[in-house]
């Protein structure tokens, strides 16, 4: 049952992507919701990136009001979203040393700060879309914070001084 469960996540997931892709918001935004609505089956880094699907989905729609309520609780408390790796080594086989290990749990964190930062370079465009700028900063200041060398935080922090 878990990995037919799964398997139907993952399958959410992929759809709302190649909705996307293909510029059918309202299907990626279905297929998104779908993942989002299971419980707790979903791992969290696919309810992550479908709550980003969504939001873009919503953004697309013209609906950034609803991209927001979606983009803000994860913001303010974001889930785990690193994979778990195996870093025991089978029995009789050789364990990683601990350069290896350290070199995994770092690319992680990295991995993690760039997708928080996304993040919240995403919720700070929904809200430049409302027209709500000084909450755009604090978005745009807290992506900065998370990945301080972020191509697209940085674009977003010279727009928002432009501005």
């Amino acid at each position: 049952v878990e990995e037919r469960a799964l398997l139907l996540s993952a399958a959410h997931l992929k759809s709302a992507y190649a909705c996307l892709w293909c510029d059918d918001p309202v299907k990626a935004l279905a297929s998104a919701e779908k993942l989002l609505a299971r419980d707790c089956t979903a791992p969290p880094h696919f309810k992550f990136a479908a709550a980003m699907y969504a939001a873009e989905a919503l953004s697309l729609l013209q609906r950034p009001d609803q991209a927001v309520r979606i983009l803000e609780p994860l913001a303010l408390d974001p889930p785990s979203i690193e994979h778990d790796f195996d870093l025991q080594a089978p029995v009789g086989a050789r364990r990683p040393c601990t350069s290896s290990v350290n070199a995994i749990q770092e690319e992680r964190a990295t991995a993690a700060a760039a997708a928080r930062s996304m993040l919240l370079v995403n919720l700070a465009a929904v809200h430049v879309t409302r027209g709500a700028l000084p909450e755009a900063r604090v978005a745009c200041d807290a992506a900065l914070a998370a990945a301080p060398r972020s191509a697209a935080a940085l674009l977003m922090k010279v727009y928002l001084e432009m501005r």
